[in-house]
């Protein structure tokens, strides 16, 4: 990569619901959209606290938990007030702003959302230091305020996660929507000179892995069934085991039924470790809900692990409503198996079909990987995105080049 002129690199104010890290799909968004952005350059304040958030991604930029969508209670305006909390009812802190940005003065924001309330804060923030904003619009969220379709208008720039997102939006709000997904590292690609051996079912159990967080409300139902469908084809001589990775609550797990004997939970792993999982799995499942209120606000979203899962070139199998934007977009470029009703039965089937011809499914999944370079570069993608927010705080005349900042597809060393 061609050296940058480090001077002419804006400095950024992240805002998003997760800070940087490897646990989450925003966390995990926000290390490679910034890969090769310095540190010295980036302040991140987050939404949400978790306490199993894993802050661990490698950076050092300072990161503040922001709760911007606290109690309304009269008694939390005081802590607001006095600089404590960053906000009460759609009033923010001052006090509380200069005080975790005294030693950083960011040149343009970017909102990494799906709260109302973050893109509230955040275009509070922008219109308090007078400096530009970029939004990026993660899992759908419901927009309720009559502020929001002008602040989304005002943005220099907006993102949505995926293709269906940015049509409904680019019609609702009249203004422009680029869609920006999580690309895929380079690191879970396989090499091509060593090739993802073919393993016969035979004389052993297949595995199906899934690593992320597991939340209640979106993946529990699809899994009891997957659970289901993996006991019934045992009963069969079908021999498949479920491992899940990643943040959960195991004891909700068991409570939920979603652990079985053939269903295990095997907690949290490293980035590392989290690759090879991935790579030497037989089988990838990504597991959504099926239930319609639940989908009509997930619909448009874009699960961040989809782009990690193509890039391994390992089978996947998705369960999903057909309404969903990843089935959408499995089924447009033909990636994955997806079973798009709550049946037992098909789930079955297809295990089934796999343990008999497995050739067959793997031998079609080695095409994931060029749609996943084609769809979700790493490098192109990030590149892309921090040109933009580069251009976006040139064309404000904010850092005092005078507009002389050209952004390059080498401007920062990936």
């Amino acid at each position: 990569m061609t050296p940058f002129d480090y001077n002419s690199i804006p400095a950024v104010l992240v805002l998003s619901e997760e800070p940087f890290g490897l646990d989450n799909g925003f966390g995990v968004t926000l290390h490679n959209l910034f890969a090769g952005w310095p540190d010295e350059k980036l302040y991140v304040f987050y939404a949400h606290q978790h306490s199993k958030s894993d802050h661990n991604s490698g950076r050092r930029t300072p990161q503040i938990h922001c709760p911007v969508n606290a109690h309304h209670g009269r008694r939390y305006a005081l802590p607001m007030l006095l600089g404590i909390k960053p906000q009460w009812r759609e009033h923010y802190s001052r006090l509380w702003l200069n005080l975790h940005l005294k030693r950083f003065k960011p040149d343009v924001i970017y909102i990494l959302l799906h709260s109302e309330s973050t893109l509230l804060f955040g275009e509070w923030i922008a219109k308090s230091l007078k400096i530009p904003f970029v939004v990026h619009v993660a899992d759908a969220p419901t927009f309720r305020n009559s502020k929001t379709p002008h602040i989304l208008r005002s943005a220099a720039v907006r993102y949505a996660i995926s293709e269906p997102m940015a049509r409904e939006y680019r019609s609702r709000y009249d203004a422009s929507f680029n869609i920006l997904r999580n690309p895929a590292s380079i690191d879970y690609y396989r090499d091509v000179a060593n090739p993802r051996p073919m393993r016969s079912p035979r004389d052993r159990r297949l595995t199906i892995r899934y690593l992320g967080r597991l939340h209640s409300w979106l993946h529990y139902e699809s899994l009891r069934l997957l659970g289901q469908a993996v006991n019934e084809c045992d009963q069969a001589g079908v021999a498949w085991t479920v491992e899940l990775y990643g943040s959960a609550d195991e004891a909700d797990l068991r409570k939920a039924e979603v652990l079985n004997s053939q269903v295990v939970y095997c907690g949290t792993v490293s980035r590392e470790t989290g690759i090879k999982i991935l790579q030497e799995a037989d089988l990838l499942v990504l597991p959504l809900t099926y239930q319609p209120e639940t989908i009509a606000a997930y619909k448009y979203s874009f699960p961040t692990k989809l782009a990690e899962y193509l890039a391994t070139g390992v089978p996947i199998l998705v369960l999903a409503d057909e309404a969903a934007a990843s089935v959408s977009f499995c089924q447009e470029h033909s990636v994955a198996h997806c079973i798009t009703s709550p049946d037992v039965h098909l789930i079955k089937q297809f295990l089934s079909s796999f343990w008999s011809e497995p050739h067959r499914i793997i031998e079609e999944a080695k095409r994931n990987p060029s749609v996943c370079k084609s769809h979700f570069g790493y490098e192109s993608t990030t590149l892309m995105f921090q040109n933009s927010l580069c251009a976006a705080a040139s064309s404000h005349s904010v850092l005092g080049l005078n507009n002389q900042y050209k952004p390059t597809s080498h401007s920062l060393p990936l």
